[in-house]
């Protein structure tokens, strides 16, 4: 027998919002401008508008010859719309937990690269994102398990911005298997591909001093830490990472929050705070109670803080959510907003599966991109690397799920215009 359970009016609208596949719907290029010197095509856009009513500023690469249009006259010009358009995945080398830097006008890439008994972290560079998954692209070691102390479990280096130095969070192993969280310094004016530039990392302590594997909850049960992440919000920098302990029973691996010190982020200065720990179904599979991979996505008013739970290496793995409102207190779990649902799951984007372990970069135009690992089918167990745009919807929230041609189809990737010089 059917039963039907009224919800209100509003809960209704936003379930119904957040339901509907946002696509492209149309594209609006000027059909002329006045300009008096070719620079100012810069300020030009191409606005294309989505079926949920958002709308997104695409740059455009116009094929112009910069001095005839500093000439006084009327010209017909064409261009190409700025689109990126990855091939999934990226790379079939089994990259895990990968990260793309914009910096320096340069682009960075930097992975978990132990699917084949690699132990170092390894670096790339290029002059465009695509370029780093080439030939061509520099390459370099930034640490590695014959030249230091670290022997296992180069895990999950990020590259974050904090105090105004470029610095990696990672996760690494004295001897055995005891995953730690760390943080590497670059130093001032040092070169990203230098390993000598880099400061031997240090482990990350509580207010106390104590390592912050060593009973973070005060109920005498140590553990491992791992997949640590940063951000800024309202002047203040919080660190959370993913912490799990054997000791009595397995507790799952769970995320903590705390605040550190941006002049030395491997120092909390705040005890950790049980953020949140694997309660959903999905995030249990596979004898997995996984919450790991956490990485922020700060906004103007909010911080979406996206991690990965269920089969890290499995067609399972998936991205879930948590949302704060900017200008909170971030280590009161109460100011946090948890999804009940994944925000990338298994064919969510038809043909992908166990999307998981993600990080965020900004292009050199101003796009957020979403990269993380996968598998090609289910039963797969050979992760590699994929990348993709994120798209803001109409109420702010980014859409993680968009394809190239939800995006922009590419029979309208190519545009003219009407200039007048003067």
């Amino acid at each position: 027998k059917a039963v039907s359970l009224p919800i209100p009016e509003d809960l209704a609208r936003k379930l119904l919002e957040r339901n509907v596949t946002v696509k492209f719907a149309s594209l609006s290029v000027p059909e002329s401008v006045v300009i008096h010197d070719a620079g100012e095509l810069a300020d030009v856009y191409a606005e294309v508008s989505y079926t949920d009513g958002s709308v997104h500023r695409k740059h455009i690469l116009w094929d112009t010859d910069e001095a005839e249009l500093n000439k006084p006259g009327v010209k017909t010009i064409c261009g190409r719309i700025a689109v990126r358009r990855f091939p999934c995945p990226v790379e079939e080398h089994p990259w895990g937990d990968p990260v793309v830097m914009y910096y320096g006008g340069s682009y960075y890439f930097i992975g978990t690269n132990d699917a084949n008994g690699d132990k170092t972290f390894e670096v790339r560079k290029a002059a465009a994102p695509e370029a780093l998954f080439r030939e061509g692209a520099e390459h370099a070691i930034l640490l590695s398990a014959e030249t230091s102390r670290f022997k296992n479990t180069f895990w999950a280096p990020e590259f974050h911005i904090v105090g105004g130095k470029l610095r990696i969070f990672c996760a690494l192993t004295v001897e055995g298997f005891d995953p730690q969280c760390y943080v590497m310094t670059l130093q001032d004016g040092g070169d990203i591909m230098n390993p000598s530039h880099w400061s031997a990392p240090e482990r990350c302590v509580m207010p106390d001093g104590r390592n912050l594997g060593v009973n973070p909850l005060g109920d005498g049960k140590n553990g491992i830490t791992l997949d640590m992440t940063c951000f800024e919000a309202a002047g203040t920098t919080y660190a959370v990472w993913s912490f799990r302990t054997w000791e009595g029973t397995d507790s799952g691996s769970m995320l903590m929050i705390a605040r550190i010190d941006p002049q030395k982020p491997h120092q909390l200065l705040s005890f950790p705070v049980l953020l949140k720990r694997p309660r959903f179904g999905w995030e249990h599979t596979e004898g997995t109670d996984n919450n790991e991979g956490p990485y922020p996505l700060v906004t103007e008013d909010k911080v979406y803080l996206y991690y990965s739970g269920g089969d890290a290496r499995g067609h399972s793995y998936v991205i879930g959510m948590l949302t704060a409102v900017i200008g909170k207190d971030l280590c009161d779990v109460s100011n946090w907003e948890i999804s009940s649902a994944p925000a990338l799951a298994s064919n969510f984007v038809e043909g992908e599966y166990g999307s998981g372990h993600h990080a965020f970069f900004v292009d050199e135009y101003g796009d957020t991109y979403i990269t993380y690992h996968g598998v090609a089918a289910p039963g797969d167990r050979n992760i590699r690397p994929k990348i993709r745009r994120v798209h803001f919807s109409k109420d702010g929230t980014p859409v993680l799920t968009m394809t190239h041609s939800q995006d922009l189809p590419p029979e309208y990737e190519r545009v003219k215009m009407t200039v007048t010089v003067r």
